[in-house]
């Protein structure tokens, strides 16, 4: 195949590849041998002093034996050789070896011979200066024009190319030998040196376990393929196979089945055209490999296979010992690592733990020929001895462990057998080793000796593999004890065999007997240690010898055993019982050593010093030492004697006093501004809970006095801030007494007067802020708000009067003293002025609490509404499960009486639903009546809110409630305030509508509207969705014509003015509808 090589001068270019075209043949078995004469060696990288050459083709002609001419006798070696073993061989692997061994001199004999014809026949690199590299390749790649090529291509046809048969045909007769190409293409060589062309590599190709890797490094024209023809060296092109490359160029090739050279030659097929590129061999080496034996313990060795071939795709080592023939053989498989090797760890357990030759073959799978291949073979001295098995026992709380090497316990059947020194082999136990290698042997009884030995089963017979032996010796303990209180010891016991357990310390004092005895059960350290932590209270407060003894629970004889005995002094006396007192909000905290007061019957005696023990009282001391005893009036001394009941007696263990002194507080006024005063009172004791700071001016005596509570502070100071507002902003002096709340005379205390501080407010007065705001022309309304500030009065109602009539035929004047957090607000309706727009002036009258008035003329506000068609207000009922069932001539009787709708409770929360609904729906519509539905809310996030809408409405449409219903949110739940009220209820508005009913009221009471100083935004529902309930006369009734002549709340859908209407047996809550949407 031709290699078409650009040059500088195109002329130049065109006649090179016409006298290469007619000095070949163009079978590719020619034009491979040209290309591969093994002439032309090049890196990409390699610089020398002239030119750059990158193509790397190499190649000789006594490896292109595909010509069938003077074709070399280590070729034909080479070609005779095979390293795959059948069947027969592997079963004689013997045998086997010593063939590998003769091809592996052979194959050594041919790469030797190659590699001395390669030599011989190859030149130095030319190259250019790093200088001129990059502009010689520039300018040699614009100069070759391509069209030139495809036009020498086209001339030459007929006279140059041939069909590879013809080709074959005339090399044959005319009896051409590679010498004769060789010298051909040693002339272009020569040619292409002296014009300094470079040489791009086009065509590489590397070993790897799928086949040959193989890479087109050229740029590939549009609309073109790249295709490779490969085949072996062996039987001509009997296996010759044509690829086509993707589109970058690459294709992986298949092996054939055979070892030696393959030759891969490189075409182009534009449009049908093929046109040689390249043409390059590459050696298939028989495969071979390293192999390395190492010992890892005295049971194992490790395999290493190394310098394995890339086409090899998996080790196998078949490993026999030359004792007994190949009886053990066992054919391992490998693990391949990150560097190629193979390794395998195998355990002479597997050999039945024979010493002497071991022999080890390798043998790998092939890509090349899909079969088993006998890669080397080789051998070592095993020098396995008795004692080589490690059994390893340790002592432990629930017997004898017994480790050994788990290769060989998971490779033979292997048993323990474990008895005790004493009377000879009386206790002896069989364990059969599982296959981790671990067990645990229990304890037989006996302490001393314990003899292991270990058998592994060999050829059928049991055959002793170790002997070892431990000692279990008989328990001992250290003790040590140590002073922790005044009344404490701790006993802490070291060095306790693995084998005991449950500790136990019985003490008692030398003093009669063991009367006092005491079995104490230590606790386990994370160190092993054991300790007991004793009272000298459960001994009676006894001092002087104590004995110690310890005992465990031994797991070798299953029994209670004594370990040690010891004594210590105690020093006990009056007065190691700490008692301590503190004063405390409520009394005096005492607390004392828990160890004495949860040992003994412990009581205190506590009374004051004042008049003797008039005041005495006897508390019994909890377990925990810990209790207050109450302040009994008086202050001074208080004393507290403590007695346990020690043998049936009283006993003063500890007497100790306390002093509660008369409080004694400091004060501070500072005057922070005229209208800004803060109280600062400090040293306030424990038991004062609470200040009061009465502060009045001194003009008038008292009428304003105030009694102000301050705030306690993270320091224990009380702060208070007061502002003259509170005291009609009089000026003068103002008088500031301390008082306190004391838990000790259990009273308010007078506890300091101060100098009071002098004011001057007058010229900080100040008028409220009066607005309109909201003022809605087209709807009517508008709103008045009056709202305090710091300099301001403080309000104590307000009256607006409103007309638009200029004889103030329509004047209305609206009242109002709900004032919440200094602000007031009024709502100007103009229904309440017969619907007659114009503008309307707006007064506005503040009362104050001080008894004076100051008015506001807020100017002219356009209201012009038009009067909406009247809807006679009418009556209606709410009902729950708590007014039963209402019969059909009970609704009747209403109906009679004004009544003309009910709302029915029908569900709370998410699961409750009234059992009684069904039927009070069904009877009131029998009656006539209008029914509408409530739910009784609770939620307190959005989730909460829709999941309560879905439930009402699932249970609305079982009782057979369209979406045209009235369906009201009851809002009077407290716990709704814990969020955020608009916004939850917004969802659940949002949910209803999705859920298709979206005539929905919402029911509340008048406290719980912004306009009152509540939560609920009245704007965003709208106050004609609103049902307020508000009780005028409480528990009294209110009938329905004065509830219409007062019409409260008339801008909302309906008013609840009554809870107790008598109008059946049991009383009702009735309400007036505006708006029809709960009536007929």
């Amino acid at each position: 195949m031709i290699k078409w090589i650009r040059v500088k001068n195109r002329k130049r270019g065109i006649d090179l590849k016409k006298n290469i075209l007619r000095s070949c043949l163009v079978s590719p078995i020619i034009i491979g041998a040209f290309l591969s004469s093994g002439q032309v060696f090049a890196d990409e990288n390699t610089t020398t002093q002239s030119t750059t050459v990158t193509e790397n083709v190499q190649s000789s002609v006594e490896q292109s034996s595909s010509l069938q001419l003077n074709s070399d006798s280590v070729i034909s070696d080479d070609n005779e050789t095979n390293n795959s073993l059948p069947s027969s061989e592997v079963q004689n692997e013997s045998q086997n070896l010593t063939d590998a061994d003769k091809q592996d001199s052979a194959i050594a004999d041919g790469q030797e011979a190659e590699k001395n014809a390669v030599d011989q026949t190859s030149l130095i690199n030319p190259s250019i200066s790093e200088d001129n590299k990059e502009s010689a390749g520039n300018s040699e790649e614009n100069n070759v024009d391509n069209s030139a090529v495809q036009e020498s291509q086209s001339s030459d046809a007929t006279t140059d190319h041939v069909s590879d048969k013809t080709s074959l045909s005339n090399l044959a007769e005319s009896k051409v030998s590679t010498s004769a190409v060789q010298a051909a293409s040693q002339k272009v060589i020569n040619q292409l040196a002296a014009s300094k062309a470079v040489v791009k590599e086009v065509t590489s190709a590397t070993l790897t376990n799928k086949g040959f890797d193989i890479q087109y490094n050229q740029a590939i024209p549009a609309g073109a393929k790249i295709m490779f023809a490969v085949w072996s060296e062996v039987n001509g092109q009997d296996d010759l196979i044509w690829y086509t490359a993707d589109s970058n160029g690459h294709v992986v090739a298949k092996y054939t089945g055979s070892y030696g050279k393959y030759n891969i030659h490189t075409y182009q097929n534009l449009n049908g055209q093929m046109i040689g590129l390249n043409g390059r061999t590459i050696d298939v080496p028989k495969p071979s490999a390293k192999v390395t034996i190492t010992k890892v313990n005295g049971t194992t060795y490790k395999v290493t296979v190394s310098d394995i071939p890339a086409y090899i795709t998996s080790i196998q080592l078949p490993t026999w010992t030359e004792k007994g023939g190949q009886d053990d053989i066992q054919w391992y498989s490998t693990t391949q690592n990150a560097d190629g090797t193979f390794t395998r760890t195998f355990s002479i357990a597997e050999h039945n733990l024979e010493s002497g030759k071991y022999n080890v073959h390798v043998y790998g799978t092939s890509a090349v020929t899909n079969s088993l291949t006998g890669l080397t073979g080789t051998s070592f001295q095993g020098d396995y001895q008795f004692g080589d098995v490690k059994v390893q026992p340790t002592l432990t709380s629930n017997g004898i462990q017994i480790i050994m090497p788990s290769d060989v316990s998971s490779d033979m059947t292997v048993y323990h057998a474990v008895w005790s020194a004493k009377n000879d082999q009386d206790d002896l136990i069989w364990y059969k080793v599982p296959a981790n290698g671990q067990l645990t042997a229990k304890y037989t009884g006996d302490y001393g000796t314990y003899l292991i030995h270990t058998y592994a089963v060999i050829k059928g017979q049991m055959t002793c593999i170790s002997a070892t032996s431990i000692d279990v010796p008989k328990p001992s303990a250290k003790a040590k004890i140590t002073k922790e209180s005044p009344t404490t010891y701790k006993v802490t016991i070291t060095d306790v065999p693995v084998y005991i357990d449950s500790i136990q310390v019985p003490t008692w004092t030398e003093k009669n007997g063991q009367d006092d005895i005491q079995w104490y059960k230590a606790t386990k350290a994370a160190d092993g240690s054991y300790y007991v932590i004793f009272s000298e209270a459960t001994h009676n407060l006894e001092a002087g010898t104590y004995n110690v003894h310890v005992y465990g629970n031994s797991r070798v004889t299953n029994s209670q055993t004594a370990l040690l005995g010891t004594r210590f002094e105690s020093d006990y006396q009056f007065g190691d019982v700490k008692v301590q007192a503190s004063l405390g909000q409520n009394g005096i905290n005492i607390s004392m050593p828990s160890d004495v007061s949860s040992n003994l019957k412990v009581m205190h005696a506590v009374w004051s010093a004042k008049n003797d023990q008039d005041d005495l009282i006897w508390y019994q001391v909890p377990s925990d030492g810990q209790l207050t005893a109450k302040y009994t009036g008086d202050y001074g001394t208080y004393l507290i004697h403590t007695y346990a009941v020690i043998n049936g007696q009283m006993t003063c263990i500890s007497a100790t006093s306390i002093n509660v002194p008369k409080p004694e507080i400091k004060a501070t006024v500072t005057k922070e501004s005229d209208v800004k005063v803060k109280v600062t009172v400090s040293n306030v004791p424990v038991y004062v809970t609470g200040i009061t700071i009465p502060v009045w001016t001194s003009l008038n005596g008292q009428d304003d006095i105030k009694w102000y509570q301050a705030t306690k502070q993270s320091d224990g100071t009380y702060i208070l801030t007061f502002s003259p507002k509170e005291h009609n902003f009089e000026s003068g002096h103002y008088n500031i007494h301390i008082y306190g709340q004391s838990q000790v005379s259990h009273s308010l205390e007078a506890l300091s007067s101060t100098n009071g501080v002098d004011l001057s407010t007058d010229k900080y007065v100040v008028d409220p802020a009066v607005s309109v705001q909201n003022h809605d022309a087209n709807g009517g309304t508008l709103k008045v708000r009056v709202a305090e500030s710091e300099n301001t009065k403080k309000i104590k109602s307000v009256t607006v009067a409103a007309w638009s009539e200029s004889n103030q035929s329509n004047l209305h004047w609206y009242t109002t003293s709900d004032v919440y957090d200094g602000v007031v607000t009024v709502m100007v309706n103009e229904k309440n002025h017969d619907y007659i727009k114009g503008n309307y002036t707006v007064h506005v009258y503040v009362d104050f609490t001080d008894n004076t008035t100051s008015g506001f003329n807020l100017g002219q506000y356009a209201l012009n509404a038009d009067e909406p068609a009247q809807h006679a207000p009418s009556y209606f009922i709410d009902i729950s499960s708590h007014n039963g069932v209402i019969s059909v001539s009970d609704y009747q009787r209403l109906k009679n009486q004004g009544i003309t709708g009910v709302v029915v409770k029908l569900t709370e929360g998410t699961s409750y639903t009234n059992p009684y609904a069904r039927a009070q729906i069904a009877n009131a519509q029998a009656a006539g009546l209008r029914v509408s539905a409530y739910h009784y809310s609770h939620y307190e996030t959005a989730a909460e809110a829709r999941a309560e809408a879905q439930y009402f409405v699932r249970v609305a449409q079982s009782m057979g409630l369209s979406g045209s219903t009235t369906m009201v949110n009851d809002m009077e739940e407290r716990s709704m305030l814990n969020g955020d009220l608009n916004a939850n209820t917004q969802a659940w508005k949002d949910e209803m509508n999705r859920l298709g009913y979206s005539n929905n009221v919402y029911y509340t009471m008048a406290s719980w509207l912004d306009t009152k100083g509540g939560k609920l935004n009245t704007a965003k529902f709208g106050l004609s969705n609103l049902w307020v309930a508000h009780y005028l006369y409480a528990y009294t009734y209110l009938d329905q014509e004065s509830a219409k002549s007062l019409s409260y709340y008339s801008n909302t859908a309906a008013w609840q003015y009554t809870s107790v209407s008598p109008k059946l047996s049991h009383a009702l809550d009735e309400s007036i509808d505006y708006t029809g949407r709960f009536t007929w």
